[in-house]
């Protein structure tokens, strides 16, 4: 790598610190982003990324419970 690509590198990651600090006082366009373990939101004009939530998948199946059914009860 020379001088040249060492300095355009150096631009590339300070132009987009500053394109994502003006847009977080702007507000960020959050679009969700779904990964196979993990959700995020990203931001859709900069690299903004928030930490996200893992998914896991359950061991078993929640058992069916049914329905409920109500029955009418006699008015004395």
């Amino acid at each position: 790598m020379n001088a040249t690509h060492a300095h355009l590198g150096t631009l590339d990651g300070l132009s987009g610190r500053v394109h994502s600090f003006f847009c977080g006082l702007g507000g960020h366009d959050l679009v969700l982003n779904v990964e196979p373990s993990r959700l995020s939101l990203k931001c859709s004009s900069c690299p903004y990324e928030t930490p996200g939530w893992l998914v896991k998948e359950s061991a078993a199946p929640a058992p069916d419970r049914g329905r409920a059914v109500l029955l009418p009860t006699s008015a004395h």
